[in-house]
């Protein structure tokens, strides 16, 4: 569907493609977090969905300047630059999802590259960690949807995201009002929050695994988030970028300290339909941030506005997370044998 955009001739075709590619995309992540959920021990779902999400960053990292440079193309064979941008960044992911289903089992012990002492490990490692049966029976999903933990978490993961909208969006106008900065220059100078919001997401998750403390990484991070925002509107633009910087780190390094908490909470079939609609809420924070900073510049001539409320969405998300008496340290489960385990299980 990405590659697909090139095809776009008209406002209708832009607009049935990108719904098709959302569609497409929609399952991906929360597939993904309910995957690691199935091959991660608890003490390490942090730094596993952090190296995973950590692709996110790298992506903007190389697609800016990668971005800007087949643009450059525009002409060759006849194509506009954009098209080409579509068609070589889309191309990489339709020959991956070839691989795909002969490199991921579904469960550790249908993997034939670990040893059978490695499967029963790493198996008895992750039960050991689902949450008792007594603690969190099975529940209808409306009961799940009027859970206040759960309800929490989705307002929560939707201050993450619109977050990251805001920055998206704000960062084009800032770059832009810094002189002698050329096609290549804006794409570096964009990559630059994405550096930092990779750092976020090796650091946070590593912190959180390694002291077991859910909430205080998590709340850090919207902290700095917000304080990024606010940075971003009220300074001038090079130092505004600074402080965008800062906002990546947090929104970014929060998601995968985040997506640790769900697993504590319910497990099986409840898992697997509460990381979607968790993850479906939160998206919505694509349609709404947009949106929102849209609707304020228009009231105010100014897209400051919407960054500051957009800001204040994510103090409001940090709030919330304060609250949460139900997370906190966590100790590793163990199992009979499990330290005898290899330190790549461990």
């Amino acid at each position: 569907m990405s590659c697909a955009m090139a095809l776009v001739t008209n406002s209708s075709s832009f607009y049935v493609l990108r719904f098709l590619l959302g569609a497409a995309e929609a399952g991906f992540f929360p597939g993904v977090i309910l995957y690691i959920t199935y091959w991660f021990p608890g003490a390490d779902r942090g730094r596993a969905t952090g190296l995973f999400q950590s692709a996110v960053a790298v992506a903007s990292i190389i697609g800016n300047p990668v971005g800007g440079y087949l643009i450059g193309l525009d002409g060759l064979a006849g194509l506009a630059g954009w098209k080409w941008m579509f068609l070589l960044e889309g191309a990489p992911t339709v020959v991956l999802a070839l691989f795909i289903p002969r490199l991921l089992t579904d469960r550790p012990e249908q993997a034939g590259w670990l040893t059978s002492d490695e499967r029963r490990l790493l198996t008895e490692r992750i039960a050991a960690d689902e949450p008792g049966a007594g603690a969190r029976p099975p529940r209808r999903a409306r009961e799940i949807i009027r859970d206040s933990r759960v309800l929490r978490l989705m307002f929560v993961y939707f201050a993450i995201q619109i977050s990251v909208y805001g920055v998206t969006f704000w960062l084009p106008a800032l770059v832009g009002r810094i002189d002698g900065l050329g096609d290549v220059g804006i794409g570096f100078v964009s990559a630059l929050p994405w550096v930092f919001a990779l750092l976020g997401v090796l650091i946070l998750p590593w912190w959180s695994d390694r002291t077991g403390d859910r909430r205080g990484p998590l709340g850090l991070a919207l902290v700095l988030t917000v304080v990024g925002l606010v940075g971003g509107v009220l300074l001038p633009p090079v130092p505004a970028v600074a402080a965008l910087c800062v906002a990546a780190f947090g929104f970014l390094g929060a998601q995968p300290v985040f997506w640790t908490v769900p697993p504590t909470l319910l497990a099986g079939v409840q898992i697997a339909g509460t990381i979607p609609l968790i993850s479906g809420f939160g998206n919505l924070g694509g349609f709404v941030g947009p949106y929102l900073m849209g609707a304020v510049e228009a009231g105010t001539g100014s897209g400051a506005g919407g960054l500051y409320v957009i800001a204040a969405i994510a103090a409001a998300g940090a709030a919330v997370v304060a609250g949460f008496r139900w997370v906190g340290h966590r100790t590793p489960a163990t199992a009979e044998g499990i330290t005898d385990a290899p330190r790549a299980l461990r």
